[in-house]
């Protein structure tokens, strides 16, 4: 694929009424309507992302252009595996902000039942734009909003995930 927008597929899996709401409408001096569409994901998404334990399947991903909330990769490539969980085995892309390799690990098979994990190795990377990647970093790490420069880092991470998508602190 030349462009993945993963926006629009979490929207879709979650069934989020927030994706499928208006276009915002802007009014121009002829009076006609400008549709704008947002490229973001919504603002919360109800409920987790179950994953089917009776579904085994294996995907080769690459895309030249991936558009993940407000980040855009390039070159995204990688492997995608569901057999009860999803697996995100080697996946790298370039952006804006440094290189990065991921691998990640995310199993739900009950609402109540769980977890993630992730391993990401980041090279030439503007250590300030990180919370954009990972949102929830500055959440759990306060003081990234007092790192910047360049980095090569490797962060590893597991935790439970609450039913309504958040981190459970305690068992990182």
């Amino acid at each position: 694929s030349d462009t993945l927008n993963v926006n629009e597929i979490v929207r879709g899996l979650c069934g989020s009424s927030a994706g499928e709401e208006r276009p915002s409408q802007a009014w121009t001096d002829d009076t006609e309507i400008i549709e704008e569409e947002s490229d973001s994901l919504p603002d919360s998404i109800v409920g987790p992302l179950l994953i089917p334990v009776n579904i085994d399947a294996a995907f080769n991903i690459h895309a030249n252009k991936v558009v993940y909330s407000d980040l855009i990769l390039d070159d995204f490539d990688g492997k995608l595996i569901n057999s009860g969980m999803v697996k995100l085995d080697n996946l790298s892309a370039d952006t804006e902000v440094g290189s990065l390799k991921f691998s990640g690990l995310y199993s739900a098979p009950k609402a109540d039942n769980i977890n993630f994990g992730m391993a990401m190795d980041l090279k030439d990377f503007n250590i300030a734009r990180l919370p954009q990647m990972i949102p929830a970093i500055d959440t759990l790490v306060p003081m990234m909003q007092y790192l910047s420069g360049i980095v090569n880092a490797h962060i590893a991470v597991t935790s439970d995930i609450t039913p309504d998508m958040y981190f459970k602190i305690p068992t990182m």
